[in-house]
């Protein structure tokens, strides 16, 4: 799966892609996460926001700002639209520790530049 120039590409061959695993789910959000975001992951607001928290969501997060950002959406949907799926202590881990770059998402979703529909989310 990929997010190239624009383009949301699905390869449903790969083993990523298989719906059956138990995170497909958190790749699709993933993917979309770089296509939605791909024009800010670079922004300075992101990069001053990124700085901010104290922690990183994966080690695959540390890896760079796109995969940080988009590994924030896939934490974001969790918090704010999925919660019941999240224990309580990672809930609360994972609020804290990188609370900025939620509340950058939140922002950008009150904004109406992010669409959650049909998932219902509070921010």
């Amino acid at each position: 799966m990929a997010a190239p120039n624009g383009t949301l590409i699905i390869d449903i061959t790969s083993e990523a892609s298989n719906f059956k695993k138990p995170y497909f789910q958190e790749t699709l959000l993933h993917e979309a996460g770089h296509f939605v975001f791909r024009a800010i992951s670079y922004s300075d607001d992101f990069k001053f926001t990124r700085n901010q928290d104290s922690k990183f969501i994966s080690k695959y997060a540390t890896t760079n700002i796109d995969e940080d950002l988009a590994e924030s959406v896939v934490a974001w949907v969790g918090l704010r639209c999925k919660p019941e799926r999240i224990k309580k202590s990672d809930f609360k881990k994972v609020s804290e520790g990188i609370k900025n770059r939620l509340k950058f998402i939140d922002n950008y979703a009150n904004k109406k530049l992010v669409n959650t529909y049909p998932m219902e989310c509070n921010f």
